[in-house]
């Protein structure tokens, strides 16, 4: 997003304190991808609302949250790409597979960051029930509160059992293991062919509320689109 303050404006006020630029000024909205380039254009072409001459560093700062999704997917993209032409065991192969957890790890920190906006005082007294938008970004949050954040195993609840502890601290880690999920039928063991025809997850293990799965692959559609709901719910 391109920001510059006005120099004879104070540095915090609102939208008219910045100068904001659309960056697809010929495009209706459901044409333009990503969604957070979506959500920038939705910030330059809303200049007039109350929201944002209140308050808009936090919206801004929430699309920044969005960029961070796409950016994080695009480098797990990356990763998995490459993975479907490196020999497993290979040290190329195991580097790759453990920055898959960085990236998860960073890309359930935004979505644990935008649900904190969502909950904010300030969009609640604009919003009668703004978790309702965004229901997937309220699941997946769990990923931040366990593993993201802090650990369980650093940081306990009472729910979070000696066992769960064990089990949280390497749900993201290479020591979690792999989880696929097919996008089509799938017969390889070969896992070049895995992360081909599977979406790569994580998994976390809650006791008896079940089990939790991220697979940002499939998930990040609806987490982008749940947030850019919001701010149009907020931007109106």
């Amino acid at each position: 997003m391109t920001l510059k303050a006005a120099s004879a404006a104070p540095p915090f006020g609102g939208a008219k304190t910045w100068w904001m630029e659309d960056p697809n000024p010929a495009s209706p909205p459901e044409d333009i991808l990503p969604v957070s380039s979506r959500a920038e254009s939705l910030l330059a072409r809303s200049k007039g609302k109350e929201a944002l001459t209140t308050s808009f560093l936090r919206i801004a700062g929430a699309v920044e949250m969005m960029h961070g999704m796409d950016y994080h997917l695009e480098i797990f993209m990356q990763l998995i790409q490459g993975l479907q032409q490196l020999t497993w065991g290979s040290k190329g192969a195991h580097i790759a597979e453990r920055n898959l957890g960085h990236e998860a790890v960073a890309y359930v920190n935004r979505i644990g960051q935008f649900l904190r906006f969502a909950k904010s005082k300030w969009v609640a007294g604009r919003l009668s029930n703004p978790l309702q938008l965004i229901p997937k970004i309220s699941e997946l949050a769990i990923f931040r509160d366990k593993h993201g954040a802090h650990r369980s195993i650093d940081w306990p609840l009472k729910e979070d059992t000696p066992h769960l502890q064990q089990v949280h601290a390497g749900s993201m880690t290479a020591l979690g293991g792999r989880l696929f999920q097919p996008k089509e039928p799938c017969f390889s063991i070969d896992p070049r062919v895995m992360y081909q025809k599977c979406y790569r997850g994580f998994q976390l293990n809650m006791g008896a509320k079940g089990f939790w799965n991220l697979f940002l692959e499939r998930d990040h559609p609806v987490v982008v689109n749940e947030a850019y709901a919001l701010l149009e719910a907020l931007l109106k």
